[in-house]
């Protein structure tokens, strides 16, 4: 690797302070270690009386003891606070209810903390032979090994406390003297684990390892030595490290190694490794930043689209206030050569995109993919016909595909694309190929899933060990021990992705999970000597979508040699938690499916299709009697082009299209689609103009005058209003309601009517 990193400060070498494995409260403690539970003491023989604490202030101690649980009497008082061990002669009195009490206390007499034996143990006159052996060792390591600490770790062939003692030279073994020591661990086991803490970076430390069994025999084995990590190593960029190559739009695994102490790293990406990053990091596993699994050190990251021979990514760790550690002002690490970014890479897309086959009973369709937004994507496109044939390929950056067909089928066609970390997905169209270039497929990629997609998880580990691996959507794998015996350590990974196909045998119903696994020189393994198992999950919603049934649900590996999802028949299925457990020794992509149902439904009949004002347009139709779930509507502009969903998941028998734009010829396809995702297969769109704007009316200028003609009589009013024939709207007749005239007076009220017509009809016309 090629280091670098800039120091702006000093080293600290101060007096180092180290902790036991064993985890406390925050809290001060005091802590009585022996005698233990069980224990048989002779009476007048010697009992040693250890004790840990972390309580500041301690001025003295004092021991007590009881024999019938209540009554205490005393061993010894004012011991120095500084002691943390008592040899005590084991009185004359025979019990088997004996406790010991410690209790501490400062200059002032006043208690500061107490404890008393967990449990009762025994004082009687002969306990048998005494216990003069001290324990024996096996497996002593110092592993694992950080920045600033390592962890040292033992197993005894008796229940012991133990301790380390450690130092930056060499003990004279005469004097057994070493500069550090741990506390005593606070309790007896076989199996001993002491974390050594606030150690000096890239220092080679000295130690050996003790313990003491209950009879006070005490053992230690000497001598081991563990060099503490450096900053080179302690932040490290594993893959990709130069010399690779990667098409533009493939998902690469971006790995690291990092210590314990590291709270967060970012990754930037550098078009040119010599010079400075592309602006800002693409990836931040702060608090609040990229969706991450933490602890994984691992990272899905799309590969940009440029070209590039000297490509480069960089690595930085900090801590938890964004501050690298030690007075470091920068500490990264970046790949040792360059890496490649290239269309001409595995998985680029060639150029020109077109292809050529000699076979006369293939059609060439084409198509291309997009999202709601119109926006194209490079996804991964697949095909299976009903005669069990498939084919698959990769878009373009411009969304464009081609596949070659066999004719004579009927062909479902989908595509799918990991999106920012989300699931992608297209509806499956069923088209029949004949012998003529079929037109232009459009593909429209909508969100599959509200949730992301999990983030891969890797994990390096003895092979001797188990290896469990979970991810978010609880998703597991575990590999039992020996399943790589050749190799001191392996490195299983976890990719999730929706970027898989599906088959007319095989529906793929979960997230697909590519698993890999690596021997210690980076090889890749995919045969196993012992079985792995893999939990593989499913959602209600998705077996419901999918039109399938629970129980048809099956574990499957995909074939790459083959092409095909093949059936994992060593599995076990859990309905309760909607998981499903399979066993295998290969290695490759996972999924559930279920068997495809290739019937597709009946066509809805009585299609209309209407054009109202404002633009819209009203669809109505009869729906299927049976094998039906919804109705799926394309509108395009052009004829025979299946165009854009503009409805879906449609139960009703009518709708009414309003984005639309007025005096427009439209072509709708309406479909029904069975549970199992099938659409009917019928063809013939629905043609419709939208009618136009209105005109606006001409100007009609009014008269200067209107026509009115009032003739009175002494006892007859006879009153005729005539409106100007230029204006045929609104026609307005005032008539006697009786064949023969009124009659009556002239009076005020009659005089009043004339002249309220007479206004309108002015300002009407």
């Amino acid at each position: 690797m090629k280091k670098l990193f800039v120091v702006s400060g000093s080293l600290l070498a101060a007096p180092i302070f180290l902790f036991s494995g064993i985890s406390t409260a925050d809290a001060a403690f005091l802590s009585l270690l022996g005698p233990q539970p069980a224990e048989c003491v002779s009476r007048g023989t010697s009992i040693t009386l250890l004790w840990n604490t972390d309580i500041s202030g301690i001025d003295k101690f004092s021991l007590e003891y009881t024999a019938d649980g209540t009554n205490y009497s005393k061993i010894a008082e004012n011991l120095p606070g500084t002691n943390t061990g008592y040899s005590w002669v084991a009185p004359n009195t025979e019990s088997s209810r004996v406790r010991v009490k410690l209790i501490a206390r400062n200059a002032s007499g006043e208690i500061l903390g107490e404890d008393v034996s967990d449990q009762d143990f025994t004082i009687k006159a002969d306990c048998g032979a005494s216990d003069t052996k001290p324990p024996t060792f096996s497996g002593v390591s110092a592993w694992p090994i950080f920045l600033t600490g390592a962890q040292i770790g033992w197993t005894t062939n008796e229940p012991a406390i133990s301790k380390v003692e450690f130092g930056l030279q060499p003990s004279a073994y005469t004097q057994e003297v070493y500069q550090y020591a741990s506390p005593w661990t606070a309790a007896y086991g076989t199996n001993h684990a002491i974390t050594l803490s606030n150690l000096l970076p890239n220092t080679k430390y000295y130690y050996r390892v003790i313990s003491k069994d209950r009879a006070g025999n005490e053992g230690n084995v000497k001598e081991f030595a563990f060099t503490t990590l450096s900053y080179a190593n302690y932040v490290q960029l594993v893959y990709p490290n130069g010399g690779e190559c990667f098409a533009p739009g493939t998902k690469v695994t971006v790995r690291w190694n990092q210590g314990t102490d590291v709270d967060h790293i970012t990754l930037t990406f550098h078009k040119d490794r010599d010079t400075l990053p592309q602006p800002g990091w693409f990836f931040n596993s702060g608090p609040g930043q990229t969706p991450y699994e933490r602890g994984s050190n691992a990272y899905s990251w799309t590969v940009p689209n440029v070209e590039t021979s000297k490509a480069g990514i960089m690595v930085h760790f900090y801590d938890a206030d964004n501050k690298p550690y030690w007075g470091i002002t920068e500490i990264y690490d970046i790949n040792d050569d360059y890496f490649t970014i290239s269309n001409n890479c595995p998985g680029g897309q060639p150029a020109p995109t077109t292809v050529s086959y000699a076979s006369p009973t293939m059609t060439v369709v084409r198509g291309a993919a997009k999202l709601e937004d119109g926006k194209p994507v490079d996804a991964f496109v697949w095909a299976w016909s009903e005669g069990g044939r498939s084919r698959a390929a990769k878009a373009g950056f411009d969304g464009k595909f081609e596949m070659a067909l066999d004719r004579g089928e009927r062909w479902h066609i989908g595509a799918a694309r990991d999106i920012d970390g989300f699931p992608y997905r297209s509806f499956e169209i069923v088209i029949s190929v004949t012998a003529q270039a079929s037109e232009s497929i459009e593909l429209v990629l909508r969100k599959a899933r509200t949730e992301p997609l999990p983030q891969p998880v890797l994990v390096t580990k003895s092979s001797a060990e188990q290896i469990v691996i979970e991810l978010q959507d609880t998703a597991r794998v575990v590999v039992p021990p020996a399943a790589v015996p050749t190799s001191p350590t392996i490195t299983v990974e976890i990719t999730p992705t929706t970027e898989a196909p599906s088959q007319r045998q095989a529906k793929v119903i979960s997230t697909v999970y590519d698993i890999t696994l690596q021997d210690q020189a980076g090889q890749k393994v995919q045969e196993l000597q012992q079985e792995i198992e893999i939990t593989l999950p499913y959602k209600d919603e998705d077996v419901k979508t999918h039109g399938v049934k629970e129980d048809d649900l099956v574990p499957a590996s995909y074939d790459e040699d083959e092409g095909e999802w093949k059936t994992i028949e060593n599995h076990t299925k859990d309905k309760e938690k909607n998981e499903i457990k399979a066993r295998v020794k290969h290695l490759t992509r996972f999924a559930i499916i279920s068997a495809a149902d290739i019937i597709p439904p009946e066509a809805p009949t009585n299609k209309k299709a209407v054009a109202l004002e404002g633009g819209k347009v009203k669809l109505s139709w009869t729906n299927p009697a049976t094998d039906f779930r919804h109705v799926r509507i394309y509108r395009s502009q052009t004829q025979g082009k299946f165009g854009q969903v503009v409805f879906d998941n449609i139960t009703s028998t009518a709708v009414i299209d309003s984005r639309l734009t007025a005096g427009t010829t439209y072509y709708y396809l309406i479909r029904a689609v069975d549970p199992g995702g099938n659409e009917s297969v019928n063809t013939i769109q629905l043609k419709v103009n939208t009618i136009p704007p209105e005109e606006p009316e001409p100007e009609i200028q009014p008269l200067a005058t209107s026509s009115m003609t009032t003739s009175t009589e002494a006892t007859t009013t006879i009153l005729q209003i005539e409106p100007p024939a230029l204006k045929p709207e609104p026609e307005l007749e005032i008539q006697p309601p009786a064949p023969e005239p009124r009659r009556g007076f002239f009076s005020r009220l009659w005089q009043a009517i004339v002249s309220f017509f007479k206004n309108l009809f002015q300002k009407i016309f």
